[in-house]
């Protein structure tokens, strides 16, 4: 079957497989016969209101909600409009020839809810979704999915079953809906959250797995003649054998997705996953981060295997929440790089940024005091500035005098660390500013004659030596 894969705005997704052809537009969909698509979009859950329902109407939906529908962002003529997943998934069914079937792949945040309504989707089709919910993670999770399926020849059976554990961890769901009848399957990864031990992992895999297979098998033995294309090949019954490594990324995979859909049953099934060595909580900090959910964010930061990324205190910089920040700056592994100093430069928060500052690990460097410079908040430079480690280098001079603000200039000028030289003085003339260039040559006559008081001095102790006797010299009286 020909792959294609269909990319929404603002999506990054690499494909580096040159026999897989890139479309942007409902007008560019093939037509013919079935293909598989990989449909990598934004979406958002979309649930539909009727109105003039009576008091029992009322009622019912109260107690029975319509299911949501899955909005997705796409391109259009006029740039980007917003579709359905029912007017996506018909289109897809309409260029293709009668009694044909696709395979479509849904990467976005709740694709889950494309599933709810197959039964208004014309012709045959199967369906796989990979998260109900939204998830920050979802780029990445959307690429590795998507590299797993796409960079090898293997069928979509053998792919299921080959990431099966992974798939588990991000409830995933896959429907088959073949000459109007339709046969769905879901995973959860709800169990998983509430394992006391990584050593119940593999029962629980073994029992999905098995599940999964009755499920297939059925399908295959009703539809493996009509459809041969998508049953050409009988499902392996014994599940791949995983290693401790598979394991843990099946947890840490769980971890994401529950810290970014954190709700007041999150906690005590995020501390249950903890008790496991070895997970991956990078983006779990960042999710607990951007929340500003300190409870969530010191469960994580606790954990043994924790490590705070520099991109983490970015996040946490940019946030403003000082509490935030304080808990990810008193982490042990934390140090602050060049990088994170001009995040909280640029942030503009003076609070925020005498945090960073005081951290033992920062170090001003001149691309910082540059920064700070440009920025043009005197009391964000004068922090800087105030820094032990801040050392005046005659191209931050010349910035301060470029910049032309006499108070940030003043500034600068009087750090212990100044000195000024005729190529800041060129500077200053070049800029035509008659308050700047006083202002500079001011401070030049300044380091003039302190340097002549030195070396005033170093003379005058030099001809206190000269007066000295020579060796064995007598003197009168002596």
């Amino acid at each position: 079957m020909q792959k294609i894969l269909f990319k929404g705005p603002n999506i990054s997704m690499k494909n580096e497989n040159p026999d897989i052809k890139e479309i942007k537009t409902l007008a560019d969909l093939p037509s013919g016969t079935g293909s598989e698509y990989f449909i990598n979009v934004h979406g958002s859950e979309f649930f539909y209101k009727p109105t003039n329902l009576g008091l029992w109407g009322k009622i019912k939906s109260y107690f029975m909600p319509e299911p949501s529908y899955l909005s997705m962002s796409i391109f259009s003529d006029e740039g980007t409009t917003s579709v359905l997943d029912i007017t996506l998934l018909n289109k897809i069914q309409n260029n293709t020839i009668a009694n044909q079937c696709n395979i479509v792949h849904i990467f976005s945040c709740h694709s889950g809810a494309a599933q709810h309504h197959l039964d208004w989707i014309q012709g045959n089709m199967v369906l796989c979704t990979y998260n109900k919910a939204s998830d920050a993670n979802i780029i990445q999770l959307a690429q590795n999915n998507y590299d797993a399926r796409t960079q090898n020849d293997f069928l979509l059976i053998e792919y299921i079953r080959d990431h099966f554990h992974l798939l588990v961890a991000s409830d995933f769901s896959i429907s088959y809906k073949l000459d109007d009848q339709i046969y769905s399957f879901s995973l959860s990864a709800n169990k998983i959250k509430n394992m006391k031990s990584i050593a119940e992992l593999p029962a629980f895999l073994h029992k999905e797995y098995k599940a999964f297979v009755k499920f297939y098998k059925n399908i295959h033995a009703q539809y493996h003649e009509s459809y041969p294309e998508i049953f050409n090949l009988n499902i392996e019954t014994k599940p791949k054998e995983l290693t401790d490594d598979d394991l843990i990324r099946v947890f840490s995979r769980a971890l994401t997705l529950e810290t970014y859909n954190f709700n007041k049953f999150s906690l005590s099934k995020i501390e249950t996953m903890l008790n496991q060595k070895g997970l991956y909580t990078d983006t779990s900090i960042g999710n607990a981060i951007e929340q500003g959910n300190s409870e969530l964010l010191l469960c994580l930061l606790n954990y043994g295997n924790t490590k705070v990324s520099t991109y983490n205190l970015d996040k946490a910089i940019e946030k403003g929440d000082l509490a935030i920040l304080k808990f990810v700056l008193e982490h042990s592994t934390t140090k602050i790089e060049l990088y994170n100093l001009n995040k909280a430069i640029e942030k503009g928060d003076l609070a925020i940024l005498k945090a960073v500052l005081e951290h033992s690990t920062t170090k001003i460097a001149s691309y910082n005091l540059d920064k700070a410079i440009e920025k043009g908040d005197l009391a964000i430079l004068k922090a800087v500035l105030e820094h032990s480690t801040t050392k005046i280098a005659s191209y931050n001079l010349n910035k301060a005098i470029e910049k032309g603000d006499l108070a940030i200039l003043k500034a600068v000028l009087e750090h212990s660390t100044i000195e000024v030289g005729r190529s800041n003085i060129y500077t200053a003339e070049e800029r035509h500013n008659l308050d700047v260039i006083e202002l500079v040559k001011k401070y030049y006559n300044s380091t003039i004659n302190t340097i002549t008081s030195e070396e005033n001095t170093i003379d005058t102790t030099l001809t206190v030596v000269e007066e000295v006797p020579a060796l064995g010299e007598g003197t009168e009286g002596i």
